[in-house]
């Protein structure tokens, strides 16, 4: 989970007064509980021929966020090509079809739109943010950090944001500055899951099993049925032990499992 933020606008309620039928395609279009009843309303919004322009890209945008939210990521990206279609300068359609991009791999054409995104509002720490993640994937972790400090220089307080950077420092090898951030990160959100997983990994990697343990056992705690945590502090068990601090079994530390940092 590396994404900060999926982005969804209102469909304008002013052509719904007169029919209640009407109105209730416009809500289901608009709220986000139920991916299923959203895309139904907005395809009702798109086929009934009253909307267009801005609001109809709305209605098109929406649906490709419940199409992500199922996991449908080719027809999320289709109807956040029509938006755009319909409404060029759509910073929300750019930033989530490039969130569908990533999360498909294809980082190149995720840049791409996160680069509309910064152009549409420079403002945002998302744009900054979500470009740094499809630079890091690139193994451009340099590029990836200096994305990722331009956007916690607008919005300190996301914790995400931390965590990916500590990420970028942890590709880097640079373990000091991985653990600083996802320090940060669970000062900011002390159930962040994945920043436990990613500092459990780093304090692997530098011998220290047993606060790798530790960080697995909270993730464990919040989240029981991570089954990378479990995986992971069975591998720093197995080190602590070959390390000799327990015992004087032989043999090289393993390594855990990178966690999934996609959607």
């Amino acid at each position: 989970m590396r994404h900060i933020v999926i982005l969804a606008a209102v469909l304008a309620t002013a052509l719904i007064l007169a029919a209640p039928t009407r109105a209730g395609m416009v809500e289901d279009c608009n709220q986000d509980r139920d991916p299923d009843l959203r895309i139904g309303g907005c395809t009702a919004v798109i086929v009934s021929g009253e909307y267009s322009g801005k609001n109809l890209a709305v209605a098109y945008n929406n649906r490709g966020i419940a199409y992500y939210n199922l996991g449908e990521y080719v027809r999320a990206i289709e109807d956040h090509s029509q938006a755009l279609r319909l409404d060029p300068e759509d910073f929300d359609a750019y930033m989530n079809r490039g969130i569908a991009y990533f999360d498909l791999g294809g980082y190149h054409l995720a840049i791409e739109d996160f680069d509309q995104g910064v152009r549409l509002d420079p403002g945002s720490a998302a744009a900054y943010i979500e470009r740094g993640n499809a630079y890091d994937e690139l193994g451009e972790h340099r590029r990836a950090i200096e994305d990722f400090d331009h956007g916690l220089r607008l919005n300190p307080g996301i914790a995400l944001s931390y965590f990916n950077r500590g990420i970028a420092y942890n590709n880097l090898g640079d373990y000091r500055r991985a653990i600083e951030n996802y320090d940060q990160a669970l000062r900011l959100d002390p159930g962040l899951v994945v920043a436990y997983l990613g500092r459990g990994v780093v304090y692997n990697a530098l011998g220290l099993y047993r606060r790798a343990i530790k960080d697995y056992d909270e993730a464990l705690r919040i989240d029981p049925g991570s089954t990378l945590a479990y995986n992971n502090r069975a591998i720093a068990l197995d080190n602590l032990n070959r390390s000799g601090e327990t015992n004087t079994q032989p043999g090289s530390p393993s390594t855990p499992q990178e966690f999934d940092a996609g959607p």
